[in-house]
């Protein structure tokens, strides 16, 4: 078995491991399993928590695909050695903890539980996420990847998930849309629906981005300095 705990994130639960090992040793259908997390901030103060599950159960790849890299936390994720070893194609094109999910979700059936096992960390100055806030134009390379990785991921599968790849690349390209505040594009097909579920602030930020450009650029340089 292989489980993954980086950089300055933590477990927990000091039976995390071996309830993992006894799932995965009694139910030789599921091939990966995860658990609910806590976020903390560089000081390991306890920030939120993240609730993939209410319950014991099962999840799917569309989850997966759908929930994005940060669906579950990287330092939950427990699996078989041997899907490792034999990795598809597409992880010589990224190798992403997204892409880790998708891929072992797609090897047989997931279980989460609902116990609360690891702590990641958020906020931190040296972190991934840190650093792709302070540079849109690296975050927008970022998405164009992710987005060529998902398109080669749903040929490798054959297009079993073809909607919800599609769903998701959309998703990916709002994002794209949002970091360049091109804002008037995000109003319109093949956005509208996600336009739409946007809470009010939002779309009253977005449209005043649309509205005064220049201001909207002032401010974002001094939230982002």
């Amino acid at each position: 078995y292989f489980c993954f705990c980086e950089g300055d994130d933590y477990w927990i639960d000091e039976n995390k491991i071996q309830k993992q090992y006894d799932f995965l040793e009694k139910n030789q259908e599921y091939k990966f399993c995860v658990h609910n997390s806590i976020l903390v901030d560089k000081n390991s103060k306890f920030i939120r928590k993240k609730n993939v599950s209410e319950n014991d159960g099962d999840l799917t790849c569309e989850d997966f695909i759908i929930g994005g890299g940060g669906f579950v936390c990287t330092n939950s994720i427990f699996s078989y050695s041997y899907l490792a070893k034999k990795l598809p194609k597409y992880f010589n094109y990224m190798s992403l903890d997204y892409i880790w999910q998708i891929y072992l979700s797609s090897c047989g059936k997931t279980y989460c539980f609902k116990d609360f096992m690891s702590a990641y960390r958020i906020q931190s100055d040296g972190s991934w996420s840190f650093r792709m806030k302070n540079n849109k134009d690296k975050y927008i390379e970022h998405c164009k990847k992710v987005i060529t990785v998902l398109e080669m991921i749903n040929i490798d599968f054959n297009y079993k998930y073809n909607e919800i790849f599609k769903k998701t690349i959309i998703i990916k390209n709002f994002e794209i849309l949002r970091v360049k505040r091109d804002f008037k594009k995000m109003r319109y097909e093949p956005y509208k629906e996600i336009w739409n579920k946007l809470p009010l602030y939002k779309k009253i930020k977005y449209l005043l981005g649309e509205k005064f450009p220049k201001l909207s650029n002032v401010l974002y340089d001094i939230i982002h300095k």
